[in-house]
Parts: structure tokens; sequence; C-alpha cells
């Protein structure tokens, strides 16, 4: 093991442009931002280089310095380095960059448990020369570096598969949603439409109606008996968005006396609080409270066209719950009924639609389930290789400096 700050040449820190623009511009280069960095957002600003800023090239080590997340480490993306961050020059006749790069993303927790400030917590340079890591021949930091690269390109290439579907998504739903694209895929002619007062262009065999014309709506009530918090007391009982997973809800608390109860496949609907408009399925009865309501499909309607019609009009149940004047927003169950809608009245043509919708959204969960799978592998790869504790054989290590 030896310190990993001992091969630190240089710090530094980036400084702000005199001048920064919102718009792209021909020779305007990125102003890093750490959402960027996270690849969660794409450049907040842009700024031409100069020599009294601070330029990176893509694959540097950069380390958050000043902040509340002070210690995060980055691999950078070409631009102009934020005052708030530090690139970090050292010695790579010895060190293999990326290899350099992942034991300072392993050794991250640490740094970020120990930046200092009593004000704006920021890193100091006492707490890196006190890091240790385990550097093995260059070779072999070679290795390990290509076989950890290997898992963020394929973690970075699901990722970019997730966004090109949910775009696919967002697509297909505007326009299934509104009748403009069959369940076929292809698209309606302008004499399928009839126009409807106060709306626009409707399918012919669509009706501008109420959501209540195709669903039945129960509104959540407190249980009349004791609450418990241990599993077995009871029905398990749902009461707001905390309790929700990414898809079905998890229950935190049980009645020995409910009084509303949902149905399995029903849609739990959050209709009090700042996450109003946030929905789950139930998969399997629970009494719900006053910040649920369980939304039903009808006989003649089918509940996976429902659920992204909901989508689709969240926002406006938000708005017009929001514009209340009540502190938190608040939907109650006569306003979810009046809510104006459109959809086919056959009911097979509303589960063609659900259909296809939910194909890409399964497609979508399945890589997202794929880059979790992927990131325990990294983090597995990391704790074993950049430790020590597992070593690579001469035949793998020729095998990956050979695919390199």
């Amino acid at each position: 093991m030896e310190n990993i700050g001992q091969h630190i040449t240089q710090y530094i820190k980036g400084k702000v442009p005199k001048q920064l623009f919102e718009e792209f511009s021909e020779n305007y280069i990125p102003y890093l931002s750490p959402d960027y960095l996270r690849g969660k957002a794409k450049p907040e600003f842009w700024t031409p280089p100069n020599g009294k800023t601070v330029f990176v090239e893509e694959g540097e080590v950069i380390v958050l310095w000043d902040g509340s997340n002070a210690g995060e480490v980055f691999v950078s993306k070409r631009g102009i380095l934020s005052s708030t961050m530090v690139k970090l020059e050292f010695n790579d006749t010895l060190i293999d960059r990326k290899y350099y790069l992942y034991s300072f993303q392993f050794l991250e927790y640490i740094l970020k448990a120990k930046t200092a400030g009593s004000g704006i917590p920021h890193v100091d340079k006492g707490i890196i020369k006190n890091l240790n890591f385990f550097k093995p021949p260059k070779h072999e930091q070679s290795a390990i570096a290509s076989l950890i690269y290997k898992v963020d390109e394929a973690i970075l290439a699901a990722g970019n598969s997730i966004k090109a579907a949910e775009k696919l998504k967002k697509a297909l739903m505007q326009n299934l949603l509104t009748g403009k694209l069959k369940p076929d895929g292809t698209w309606r002619k302008e004499d399928e439409f009839k126009a409807i007062e106060k709306y626009g262009a409707v399918p012919l065999h669509w009706k501008f109606g109420k959501l209540g014309d195709i669903a039945e709506i129960i509104a959540g009530q407190s249980p009349t008996g004791d609450t418990y918090n241990e599993e077995g007391k009871g029905m398990p009982m749902l009461n707001g968005p905390t309790e929700f997973t990414d898809y079905y809800p998890t229950p935190i608390q049980y009645t020995t006396k409910p009084t509303k109860i949902c149905k399995v496949g029903d849609i739990l609907f959050t209709v009090r609080g700042s996450s109003t408009g946030r929905m789950n399925f139930a998969d399997q009865e629970y009494c719900i409270g006053r910040g649920i309501a369980a939304i039903r499909a009808n006989e003649d309607s089918d509940i996976d066209f429902l659920y992204y019609t909901l989508i689709r009009i969240a926002h406006i149940i938000l708005a017009e719950a929001k514009g209340s004047g009540s502190t938190f927003p608040n939907v109650n169950r006569g306003e979810l009924m009046k809510k104006k809608i459109i959809y086919p009245i056959l009911k097979n043509e509303q589960a063609e639609i659900g259909k296809r919708i939910r194909s890409i959204e399964n497609n979508i969960r399945s890589k997202q389930f794929k880059i979790h799978s992927l990131q325990r592998l990294k983090k597995s790869l990391m704790q074993n290789l950049l430790t020590g504790k597992v070593r690579l054989s001469g035949e793998l290590i020729n095998q990956l400096q050979e695919n390199s």
C-alpha cells in the first residue's frame, strides 16, 4: 500500500470565466458542472476558452473541492473547470491514468466523510495525503483498469439505450393516447377525426368524456382502530408516496380495523401533499388512508390505458390542486371523477394502446435492472482488485492488454 497523494504533482483549482453564456456558439465549450459530469444534465453554461481559465481534456481526474458534495471524484469531460473543482496532475510514468482514477473513486467515501470547514464543506490536501491505495506493477494496473472500464462502458451503453427508449415511450404516449397513431403503428388520416368543441380533433369511435366514465375511484380513509408497525398485525396499510417503490408499494403500517380497501391491480394515486399525482399498482389488498385514492378500471375499460392516461393528465391534476390556495395540494374524489379525457370506445383498442406502451416500459425496466447488476459488479471488482484481495493472473492480464 502506498499514499495516493504522494503521486500528485499539482492541484489546479478552477476559475470562474468572465463571461458565461446559456446558449452554445461556435468555439464555445462547456463550463463543467457536477450534474453535467454525473451525466444527469446538459451543459448549463458555455464559454470561450482563454488563458485565464482552466481547460481540461476528457478523462482527467477531477475532485469537487467545495460544497455539500465536496470530495466527489469525477472523470472529466472536455471543458472549462468550475471554480468549485480541482484537477489533479500526477506522475503517470508509474501509475496508469484510469487505475489512478478508479482508486480515487474507490476512496471517495473516505474523502467525502472527512471534508472540513465550519461553513461550506471543502476538501483538505492533508486528507488526501493520508489516503493509501494498492499499487501493483503498472501492467497489472492497466489490466485492472481495463476490466473495470469495460463494465463502465456497458453501464453507459445501457444508460444511452434507456434514454432512447424513454424518448420513444414519450412519443408513443403523446401520439397513441391522443389517437394520432393507431396501435398498429399507422397514422390516422384527417378524415378519421371529428372536431370536439373545447378540445379539438378526436378520432372517430373515440369519446370525449370524464375520467369517471371509465374508472371507479375509491377515496382513502384513515382506519378506525390502532395502527401497528409490526408485520402480521392486521391488513397492510398505505397512506402516502413514502411507502411507494418504483412499481409496487411497500407498507410500513398495519391495522386490524381497515376502512377503505383497494383490490389487486388498482392504481394507487397520491392525492395529498407535495407528491400529489405519484402512482403505483396494488399488488395485494391494502387499507388505504386519506393520502391515497384507488382508481379501478370499469369492465369496459383497460387498466393500462387508464394508467397511462392518468400519467398524461397528472400535470393538469397537480396544477389545479396547487391552484386551490391550500398549503399542500389536495385532490378530492369528485375532482378526479370530472377530469376531461378522450378514449377509444372499444376496450380492445384501449388494451392494444396500453400493451404497446407497457412493452416499452418493461424494456426500460429490464435495462435499469441490467444497470443495477453492472453497478454491483463494478463495486465488487473495485473492492477486490483495487485492494489486492484478488490478483489477476498473468494470462488474463495479457488478454486484457491485447484487447484494450
